[in-house]
């Protein structure tokens, strides 16, 4: 039986890989031997959407993941389903579909692919990601002096190029030139007591402390995590992604976000590497984030262009490892990517409008008439509907002209922000928003809680100059590259996100009625 991979790669742009492919050996050789083409995204080009897309070859109206959060009746409105759940799935994706046939699939990372769920014989699952925690791994820089952090003490010293770290009595010498760990610490988490491991390293404010990651959470559904945990993670530092938050905060320069930009990439080189390797498997998904990670700070800052091409080669390199472990080989990306020059706060906006509340750091549902979750949907905390809901469906229509209204206000340059606006004349149902919208090219949204000013100007080398989802645009213009034995070369091919799983399915006998449709050019090819 032939050998399938999936590589995604997060925010590949096929307006960019169109430009630089001749530098990209390994993804050129095969670009011009096999299929390449552009590839169209789903609305909103978001990453768990279109990856839902990607994984049922259905568009998000039926497989019912049409945003980062998921508003269904009898949930509040600042506790909707997360779309990185395997519960925000309405469909059967292609990892259950394959496993229920008999064979072994192995997937690496994908945002709807966890284990409470997807409990089939056949079917390996991890995700690095969940081996983090919510509130209890966050990056830190230490200075000088004693810091806790959970219930670990971190003790710092001053030495010869660089410095010395004490935890529960234990000295680690840290400099700039390489990462120190991996090292263990007994800490206490949402009052469970979990063992966490981290790595160091000398930056230039102080000692750079990669988020904490846990065995024991719930990133696997076998037991051979331990081994992923020895090979992988104890290592190489887990750095999942290129360190944005504190490079936004100003704890790390931009060379040191650089820094864990590479290390993000070496991670899941080995890690996808290890689990290719490791296991028996006839259909795997692996994936790869650092693409997206600097086109979002990068694509706007027209003179850094070289920073996005450094990461289109480390991807390059990792295809050079994977393309011959494979008998076939699908490069995909969920979306690319649009310069953008400023971002709208719109829960700001919301809150300026005395529709938004809030309780700490958290929504006041008892107060909170309306709410940006993301997707391009605002949500009405209807009674009836939302759990603690205040607005009556009397008052709904009302609301729902007077917040168009306010939208319709927000000008720059003598043109509206919000280019179009939907609005519902009765309540909308689950997993759906009452007020739709698309955004003017140049744009971002941002569904933060804080924000200082509902319009913020991108500042170079901190902020997000590129993003995507909701211009129809670049950001809808991802790639497709198939690699395969005996087919025949095709290039500039037009292809749909939805059109990957029929496809991967027919290679396997398997026929499903989906939105999208098999590339059959893959087939008469040979």
């Amino acid at each position: 039986m032939d050998k399938t991979i999936l590589l995604v790669i997060d925010g590949a742009s096929y307006v960019i890989l169109k430009e630089i492919i001749n530098e990209l050996p390994n993804i050129r050789d095969i670009a011009n031997t096999g299929i390449f083409g552009e590839m169209e995204s789903v609305y909103p080009a978001l990453t768990p959407v279109a990856l839902a897309s990607l994984f049922t070859g259905v568009n998000p109206e039926s497989h019912g993941v049409n945003g980062n959060k998921i508003f269904v009746r009898g949930r509040s409105i600042s506790k909707p389903i997360s779309a990185f759940s395997s519960y925000s799935l309405q469909v059967e994706p292609i990892w259950s579909t394959l496993s229920k046939h008999g064979y072994k699939v192995l997937v690496g990372s994908a945002p709807q692919a966890l284990p409470d769920r997807w409990k089939l014989e056949s079917l390996l699952l991890f995700d690095p990601y969940r081996a983090k925690i919510k509130g209890c791994s966050e990056p830190l820089l230490l200075s000088e002096g004693e810091r806790k952090y959970l219930s670990s003490t971190f003790i710092v010293k001053r030495a010869d190029n660089g410095f010395i770290v004490s935890l529960d009595g234990n000295e680690n010498v840290v400099d700039q030139n390489s990462w120190v760990g991996p090292i263990e610490a007994n800490v206490e988490c949402r009052e469970v007591d979990f063992t966490a491991i981290f790595w160091l390293k000398a930056f230039s404010r102080g000692v750079y402390v990669t988020p904490f990651v846990y065995f024991q959470s719930n990133w696997s559904n076998r037991e051979e995590k331990k081994l992923v945990w020895e090979n992988v993670f104890k290592r190489t530092p887990p750095i999942l992604d290129g360190d944005y938050r504190s490079l936004e905060r100003g704890l790390i320069t931009f060379d040191e976000y650089l820094q864990t930009l590479e290390a993000s990439s070496k991670f899941f080189t080995v890690y996808n590497t290890y689990l290719l390797d490791a296991f028996q498997w006839d259909f795997a998904i692996v994936y790869t984030p650092i693409i997206d990670n600097i086109q979002h700070l990068l694509y706007g800052v027209d003179d850094q262009f070289r920073h996005i091409k450094q990461a289109y080669a480390m991807v390059d390199n990792f295809v050079g490892i994977v393309k011959d472990r494979c008998d076939n080989l699908f490069l995909v990306s969920d979306h690319g990517i649009a310069k953008v020059k400023k971002k709208i706060h719109l829960n700001l906006i919301l809150r300026e409008m005395n529709l938004l509340h809030m309780d700490g750091d958290g929504i006041d549902e008892k107060k909170t008439k309306a709410y940006y979750g993301g997707g391009g949907a605002i949500r009405v905390n209807l009674r009836g509907r939302e759990r603690n809901g205040v607005v009556s469906r009397r008052e709904f229509p009302r609301l729902i002209n007077y917040i168009v209204s306010q939208l319709e206000r927000v000008i720059e340059d003598n043109e509206s922000i919000f280019q179009t606006i939907i609005a519902n004349e009765t309540p909308a149902g689950d997993r759906e928003g009452d007020i739709t919208f698309t955004i003017r090219k140049g744009y971002a949204v941002s569904n933060t809680l804080y924000a200082s000013e509902a319009i913020e100007n991108v500042k170079p080398y901190v902020s997000v100059s590129g993003d995507h989802g909701f211009f129809r645009d670049e950001d809808f213009r991802g790639i497709v590259i198939v690699k395969m034995r005996n087919v025949k070369a095709h290039r500039n091919l037009k292809i749909k996100i939805i059109d990957i799983a029929p496809t991967i399915l027919k290679l396997y006998n398997i026929q499903k009625t989906l939105d999208g449709k098999v590339l059959e050019e893959i087939f008469n090819g040979k």
